[in-house]
């Protein structure tokens, strides 16, 4: 099995590389699962915030708006991190229950990532509202 630098990662995900990003779910799923879980979520919540993580780092290495400026495991463990609670917050699950094995690191906090998951979460909701036949013709 390769080793991926940072960078070999994050061009991979810029490439939409099917191998990199089996890479990047075989290495570091279990960790953000782990985490959920122990975070009264499931592994579908697991699933569905990884997945969105991933949406996210996509969207900003395709704007330019990312410099990485940690290991590209911390940095995805951030952003998992940030929309988990983010969906905790939404559930009323009080945020001081949060059980995390990783301190929290304020130096490598992205705050454009609020806004952009406040803009995907707009999306799906549109999505939801338009019909299947206005979603056909996109």
């Amino acid at each position: 099995m390769n080793n991926y630098s940072s960078i070999d990662l994050l061009n991979g995900i810029r490439r939409n590389d099917t191998i990199v990003l089996q890479y990047i779910y075989k290495n570091f799923y279990s960790n953000i699962n782990f985490f959920i879980k122990k975070n009264s979520g499931d592994d579908d919540d697991a699933n569905d915030i990884f997945q969105e993580a991933i949406i996210i780092i996509y969207r900003k290495l395709k704007a330019n708006e990312l410099e990485l400026e940690c290991s590209f495991e911390t940095y995805l463990y951030s952003v998992c991190r940030f929309l988990w609670l983010k969906q905790l917050d939404k559930r009323k699950v009080e945020k001081e229950k949060i059980k995390d094995n990783h301190e929290y690191n304020d130096d490598i906090y992205d705050d454009s990532l609020e806004k952009i998951t406040d803009l995907n979460e707009r999306y799906r909701s549109e999505e939801r509202r338009v019909g299947k036949e206005c979603r056909s013709r996109w």
